[in-house]
């Protein structure tokens, strides 16, 4: 297998295995996948798996050699849609925003993070935010969702590694919302997340409160 990964209610592993094909595992049923399928993939090269909500989101490379990244439904691992990329040999490593249903993309050498909103008309909206500097390699982290800036309208905070003049470095790369104003706290861009209380039991938080 390339990779593997649970559903986010713990009922379903989705992974992908080095001949390009597919698998749902229903664990608590059968060792054996529930679903198998031939995805349109180019075997033996890496994939990256991640879910969004109850969706499959991947990335990989097509049968042109091309980066891509799609979404498949669970059930059938059917094609939500499929967006390809470019010809770059690192494997784009996705981190997800669960809370606004957002994947946030990058391989090594990339001078781009491509932000991927799932949702909308076509399925998806990709935005693209230029970097100062190439990643250094293929890993990415977000910062927990508390420690935003919520009165500049930041959504998001990926780390990236990169190597600069003074060597290995973290660029921290803020994703904020266009407001006309900055003077109140934006309630409709921070959904309900998982926080811990102060008797340390978990419960669900409103961000900024």
């Amino acid at each position: 297998m390339w990779t593997a990964g649970w559903s986010n209610d713990s009922t379903r592993v989705a992974a992908v295995g080095r001949s390009g094909k597919g698998y749902i595992f229903d664990p608590r049923q059968s060792t054996k996948p529930v679903v198998t399928k031939a995805l349109p993939l180019q075997p033996l090269k890496p994939v990256r798996l991640v879910w969004v909500e109850d969706k499959v989101f991947l990335t990989g490379w097509d049968r042109s050699r091309n980066r891509l990244y799609t979404l498949l439904n669970p059930s059938d691992l059917s094609t939500v849609f499929t967006q390809n990329l470019d010809t770059n040999l690192s494997p784009l490593l996705p981190i997800v925003d669960e809370e606004r249903k957002i994947v946030y993309l990058a391989g090594r050498g990339d001078m781009k993070l491509r932000q991927v909103e799932i949702g909308g008309v076509t399925g998806f909206q990709e935005t693209i935010h230029p970097l100062q500097h190439g990643l250094s390699s293929t890993s990415l982290a977000a910062v927990h969702p508390t420690h935003l800036d919520v009165m500049q309208a930041e959504i998001g905070r990926v780390l990236v590694p990169v190597v600069d003049k003074d060597g290995d470095a973290i660029l921290p790369l803020g994703i904020k919302v266009p407001r006309r104003q900055l003077i109140d706290y934006h309630e409709d861009l921070y959904p309900d997340i998982m926080g811990t209380s102060e008797s340390g039991v978990c419960h669900n938080c409103t961000l900024g409160s």
